[in-house]
């Protein structure tokens, strides 16, 4: 994981988050969330419903479950839908 704090503002990058587009074939997917009001973007990269990747940048609040699930390859399938909101909204202990 990398922290990086960029004018006040936080950034995190976890694993493979370089990818910008679907990939049917190796069966990745890109998820992204995009609140510019509040300054806020995530990115997750998602291959067989683990994650493999992601970027947060200005609410990096749940950058370390991200990494959890990322490296425990927790199966997302389950709390997929929430997945870019957040651990408290995706049902998960």
């Amino acid at each position: 994981m990398t922290k990086l704090k960029v004018s006040g503002l936080d950034i995190h990058s976890i694993g493979a988050f370089e990818t910008n587009a679907n990939d049917p074939e190796k069966n990745i997917e890109v998820m992204k969330l995009s609140d510019t009001e509040h300054g806020i973007y995530k990115k997750l990269v998602l291959q067989n419903n683990h994650i493999i990747g992601a970027v947060c940048v200005g609410d990096v609040s749940d950058s370390f479950w991200y990494h959890q699930l990322m490296t425990e390859k927790t199966d997302i399938q389950a709390f997929r839908s929430n997945l870019l909101l957040g651990k408290a909204y995706s049902d998960v202990a």
